[in-house]
């Protein structure tokens, strides 16, 4: 029966892995997120799928993780938890969220969140979890990243900060 740990599992990349690896009852998994919608933390699932609110980027909040996991050996981490580095401000006026990821919108604030969740917090998650992973003699991490994340693949939109910080921590 493997265990499996799943960041960013609430939406996106993260969401699918999550939906795929609980319709095997074989499986325990550990979903994390920042926030989770009631319908996902309500989904039928055959596998036991426990979901915990987590920031990656905060040394607290992965201490509360590990002290919940309690040792317990992971057989793999597939860490998808990435921030897109929108402004707020320029959301809450324009539906297109192209146009609120622009370096004329960016400020250091958020560029620097960006940076802290997408860069800092791979890093702080997968420390934090590395005695689990060592517990499973086998354990395994896959750092996803997606074409968002690319330098190269900003024909669409401007994603410069995503881009940036999860060039970063995927090289």
């Amino acid at each position: 029966m493997p265990t499996i740990m799943i960041s960013g599992a609430g939406s996106g990349i993260g969401n699918m892995f999550l939906e795929h690896y609980s319709k095997d009852s074989a499986n325990t998994i550990h979903a994390l997120d920042v926030s989770w919608s009631e319908d996902i933390k309500a989904r039928e699932a055959a596998a036991d799928v426990t979901t915990h609110t987590v920031n990656t980027a905060s040394k607290e909040s992965l201490d509360e993780l590990t002290s919940k996991l309690n040792g317990a050996p992971i057989d793999l981490f597939v860490h998808c938890a990435a921030l897109r580095g929108l402004n707020p401000e320029v959301q809450k006026k324009d539906p297109n969220p192209a146009n609120a990821e622009t370096l004329d919108v960016i400020d250091a604030d958020i560029f620097q969140k960006t940076l802290t969740v997408n860069t800092v917090g791979t890093f702080m998650v997968i420390r934090a979890v590395l005695p689990n992973l060592k517990a499973a003699k086998s354990g395994k991490v896959i750092v996803m990243g997606s074409g968002m994340g690319s330098i190269t693949n900003n024909k669409v939109c401007n994603l410069e900060p995503l881009q940036c910080v999860r060039t970063a921590s995927c090289r």
